[in-house]
């Protein structure tokens, strides 16, 4: 494989999946951290991503300034499906705690506006480390809360902000 198309590969990399992250992150207004009960690691933040999803971009855009429009054009629409994907992507109602995530720290945007559930289906005791929204009286029915702890497929009620 030679350096150019190794190169043209991580610039279709970054534009699939940076677009996917930041608007995920964008659309939503609350998050949730949880990590095994015995240890945590640190995860990455959103701002080393966005970052390295500049810096990716920026080397992309400046390689591909001498080839066809047609190049660009289908470069440009692929981050914008991604976009779409980020967006459908940050409405699920359920977030899932699984597989990696079971033995690390893993921060999971959710939208305080429509009613969302955390759910473990991990072997290990997860436990909730922060929950962060935009609402000074959320109204869950059945809330999670900072420190619960989560066994295998129990579930909770994410903060549910009233209009």
């Amino acid at each position: 494989m030679t350096p150019r198309r190794l190169l043209q590969i991580v610039v279709a990399l970054a534009a699939l999946v940076g677009p996917l992250a930041a608007v995920a992150h964008a659309a939503v207004s609350g998050s949730v951290t949880t990590a095994p009960v015995t240890a945590a690691a640190p995860a990455i933040g959103m701002a080393l991503l966005a970052l390295l999803t500049i810096l990716l971009a920026g080397g992309g855009a400046y390689r591909l300034r001498r080839t066809r429009a047609g190049a660009v054009g289908k470069l440009a629409f692929v981050a914008a499906l991604s976009a779409l994907a980020g967006l459908a992507y940050a409405s699920t109602g359920t977030i899932t705690i699984a597989g990696a995530q079971c033995g690390m720290q893993a921060v999971n945007p959710f939208n305080p506006s429509v009613q969302q559930y955390l759910q473990s289906n991990c072997p290990n005791q997860i436990r909730i480390i922060s929950i962060q929204f935009d609402c000074l009286d959320p109204a869950p029915p059945n809330p999670c809360t900072v420190g619960q702890v989560l066994n295998n497929g129990a579930i909770c009620a994410l903060p549910l902000c009233p209009d």
